[in-house]
């Protein structure tokens, strides 16, 4: 449930998902032609596109701080302990 755009529920289990029925009839898309000025690329991100890459962006931080990269999700604290033992050591 929400309410003038805030949340209602306090769990997810009782969260409804929006649908494409909850899409307004009336919707505008404004194309912008300009390259994104922070973006090597020029790309830019909507929505939970900006989630993305924090797994990957974690992953290479620990890769610079451990000097191991890990190669499976999620990273638990399990695999992170015996690399830093092994890093501090």
């Amino acid at each position: 449930m929400q309410h003038e755009g805030c949340v209602l529920n306090n769990r997810f289990s009782s969260y409804i998902l929006p649908t494409i029925r909850d899409v307004p009839v009336d919707v505008r898309v404004h194309l912008i032609n300009h390259p994104d000025a922070s973006n090597p690329l020029g790309a830019r991100g909507i929505a939970e596109v900006g989630l993305t890459p924090a797994a990957a962006a974690i992953a290479n931080a620990l890769a610079r701080c451990l000097g191991h990269r890990f190669d499976q999700f999620p990273i638990t604290p399990e695999a992170i302990l015996p690399v830093m033992e092994k890093t501090l050591s």
